[in-house]
Parts: C-alpha cells; structure tokens; sequence
C-alpha cells in the first residue's frame, strides 16, 4: 500500500472532551483501523494514521487542549509521505501543532481495509465504539493536503454558514 495525501475536517461542538471519534476508518475490533480523526483522552486534537499489518501508528496531536461547549472548526492535513508524514492540525484557522507525528512500531503505509467511513464514532455502524459527544456540522474529506490559506478560507465559509 502507499498512502496518499489527505485532509480531513468538520465545525464542530463537543459536549465533553474525552477519547472521541470525529471522522475514521477504524474498527479496532474487527482489525481494520486505517486512520482517525479524534479528541483524544487529554482532550487533543489527533490524527492517528494505522499501518493494520505491521500494527504500527503515525500519531499527531494538537498542542493545547479542545474546549467543550464551544463551536469549533477543526482540520488536519497528511502531506502523503509514509517515510516521514507531516501532519498539521487546525482549530479555526491556527496551526496547533508543528506537523511532526509519534511513531509506534515500524509505520510503512495505511492499508485499503473493508472498514466502513464513519462519522461521529469509531468501529462499525451496528456496534459503534468512542462515540462522539456533542455536535458535527459540515464533516469532509479532501483528495490532497490543504494549505494554511485554503484551512482559514473554509473557515470563513463555514463561519458564514453556521451563523458564527
């Protein structure tokens, strides 16, 4: 497999930071995890890439926590490259993070599982795990990386959609 570049986003509005999933493939119990975008335990935004047939990980994560309660666009952005992944994260229109990802195990490229794209949990639609808390508006996912122009362009947009 070779992984290709992507972004992945939605405005969203947790009720709880806790370990949730905004958008993934990843069914854990079935062994067919490809990637998550989520709020980790700390409350941080991540971007966990998942190489399924060497059980190794690609994990990015944001520098400062999320905050309930609050409308918030988020996005992260995969330039592609197995090797040596830069993945950025977004809250708004920031960058949170310095792209650099924490690799377990020996990552060589997510692979193309059966696992079903969900939105709001991770595992599979009859039995779903790490439910999300709150509210998801405007998820997407994009063929290539996004630049730090076309992040806050969206924003705007979505911005001016929602109301905010």
């Amino acid at each position: 497999s070779v992984d290709t570049a992507f972004s992945v986003g939605a405005f969203i509005g947790p009720n709880a930071i806790l370990s949730n999933v905004i958008i993934g493939k990843y069914d854990s119990v079935g062994n067919l995890e490809e990637y998550r975008f989520f709020i980790d335990a700390a409350g941080k935004l991540s971007l966990e890439l998942h190489d399924a047939s060497a059980s190794a990980t690609e994990i990015a994560i944001s520098d400062s926590a999320l905050e309930a309660g609050k409308g918030i666009f988020v996005v992260a952005t995969y330039d592609g490259n197995e090797a040596a992944p830069v993945v950025k994260l977004y809250i708004d229109k920031a960058l949170v993070n310095d792209g650099s990802t924490v690799e377990t195990g020996a990552y060589v490229a997510m692979e193309n599982l059966a696992t079903p794209l969900t939105v709001g949990c991770g595992g599979v639609t009859a039995t779903p795990t790490t439910e999300f808390h709150g509210r998801i508006a405007l998820p997407f996912i994009t063929g290539k990386e996004l630049t730090a122009a076309e992040v806050a362009d969206l924003f705007e947009i979505y911005k001016r959609l929602l109301g905010f």
